[in-house]
C-alpha cells in the first residue's frame, strides 16, 4: 500500500511538473523562431541553452512517469511480430543528425551470415524508445571522433541487438548499479534512463546486459526470444 501511494504521488507530481515545462518550451521556441522580433547571436545562444535545459527537465519527468508506470504494471505493452532489422534502421536513422553534430560515427553493422533474422514480439514504439535511449547515451558520452555501432544477429532461439560505443566507459564497481533508479556516474545524468530501458526489455521477456571498460567504451546487449516458426 505504501509503495502504491508513493508511486501515485510521484506520478501526480510528474504530471504537474510537465505542463509548465511544456509551456516554457514553446515560449522559448517562439522567441528563438523570431516570432517576437529578431534576436542577436548572444541572445540566441542564451535562449538555446535555456531551451536545452528545459528539454532535459521534460525528459527527466517523462522518464519518471515511465518508470512509475512500469513498476506499477500500468505501462501497457502491445507486442506484435517485429522485424528488428527495420526497427534498428528507423531508430539509428533518427539519430544521424545528433551523431554528426557530436562528431561521432554512427553505423549499423548487419550480420555476415545470410540467415534470416527471426521476428520478435515487440511493442515497437516502446522498444524504439529504449534503443534510442542507449544510442543517445552512446553518442552523448563518447569521445571526439568516436563511433557507435549498432548491430543485430540471430543466436539459436534468440535475436540480439548490440549497441557498442568507444566512449568514456563505466567503472567496474558501478556496473551492477546502473539499472537502479537515480544512480548515475554522469554529472548531467538523471539515473532514470537505463532503469526505464531495463524495465521495457524485461517486459518483453528479454534481458539487458552490459560490458564496459573505463576509457575504452561500453556495449549493451538486448536479447529477446525469437518467434517460433512452424
Amino acid at each position: 500500500a505504501l509503495h502504491k501511494a508513493k508511486s501515485e504521488y510521484i506520478a501526480l507530481l510528474a504530471h504537474q511538473l510537465r505542463s509548465p515545462l511544456t509551456g516554457t518550451k514553446w515560449n522559448i521556441k517562439t522567441l528563438l523562431d523570431g516570432d517576437w522580433g529578431k534576436l542577436n547571436e548572444k541572445q540566441k545562444k542564451f535562449l538555446s541553452r535555456s531551451y536545452e535545459t528545459n528539454e532535459q527537465m521534460i525528459n527527466l519527468v517523462n522518464d519518471l512517469l515511465n518508470l512509475t508506470r512500469i513498476e506499477d504494471g500500468r505501462y501497457d505493452f502491445a507486442p506484435k511480430k517485429t522485424d528488428i532489422a527495420l526497427l534498428v534502421a528507423r531508430v539509428v536513422g533518427s539519430f544521424r543528425d545528433e551523431a554528426k553534430a557530436a562528431g561521432v560515427r554512427l553505423v549499423i553493422k548487419k550480420p555476415r551470415a545470410k540467415a534470416r533474422i527471426p521476428l520478435v514480439l515487440l511493442d515497437a514504439e516502446k522498444m524504439e524508445m529504449a534503443l534510442g535511449n542507449l544510442i543517445d547515451n552512446a553518442i552523448r558520452y563518447n569521445k571526439p571522433n568516436g563511433s557507435v555501432e549498432v548491430s543485430y544477429a540471430r543466436e539459436v532461439h534468440v535475436a540480439r541487438i548490440r549497441v557498442k560505443d568507444t566512449g568514456v566507459g563505466i567503472p567496474k564497481e558501478h556496473l551492477e548499479k546502473i539499472f537502479i533508479p537515480f544512480f548515475t556516474t554522469k554529472p548531467q545524468g538523471t539515473g532514470l534512463g537505463l532503469p526505464v530501458v531495463h524495465g521495457i526489455v524485461e517486459n518483453h521477456h528479454g534481458s539487458l546486459n552490459v560490458q564496459s571498460e573505463v576509457g575504452a567504451g561500453t556495449t549493451f546487449f538486448l536479447t529477446f526470444p525469437a518467434v517460433k516458426e512452424r
